[in-house]
């Protein structure tokens, strides 16, 4: 039921755009801050519509988090939104570190279905608005990735 919700929001949204209404500007900044908690006040979140915080993590076909202080540095951005209530905070998942585990996870129908309600799930516990699927690279080697020449069509 989650998934059919988030994709109808998806859908509406798309189809909004699609009617020919201009969509706002986007400011988006990325975070990395591997084992190192964030200090709100290096953030510029007045600035930004967005933030991506870098890096999720794919293990055993599921969404996890990448570093030890990532749950705490998501609450400190999900605080942010007291300095802007508008921001919107998404992790990216994979990049050239951590893209290694996206060919086993697209490979099938049903485990793609597991990733998906792992990175809701995911998503929901953090309290953030989206995903950034940063894979690196669908069908190349990338650094240690597992690569398969049907990547790109999964």
């Amino acid at each position: 039921m989650r998934l059919q919700l988030y994709f109808a929001a998806l859908f509406v949204c798309g189809a909004v755009v699609a009617a020919g209404q201009s969509p706002e500007k986007a400011i988006i900044g990325y975070i990395y801050s591997p084992n190192r908690p964030l200090v709100p006040s290096d953030v510029a979140a007045e600035k930004l519509t967005h933030i991506n915080y870098a890096f999720g993590n794919i293990k055993d076909g599921l969404m996890v988090e990448g570093y030890a202080a990532d749950a705490e540095n998501y609450r400190t951005l999900n605080n942010l939104k007291g300095r802007n209530p508008n921001l919107k905070i998404l992790v990216s998942v994979g990049g050239w570190t951590w893209s290694g585990g996206f060919s086993d996870m697209a490979l099938t129908p049903q485990s793609r279905k597991r990733f998906i309600e792992s990175a809701v799930a995911f998503l929901e516990r953090h309290r953030l608005d989206g995903l950034d699927v940063d894979w690196e690279y669908p069908g190349q080697k990338g650094l240690n990735n597992t690569n398969r020449p049907e990547d790109k069509v999964n």
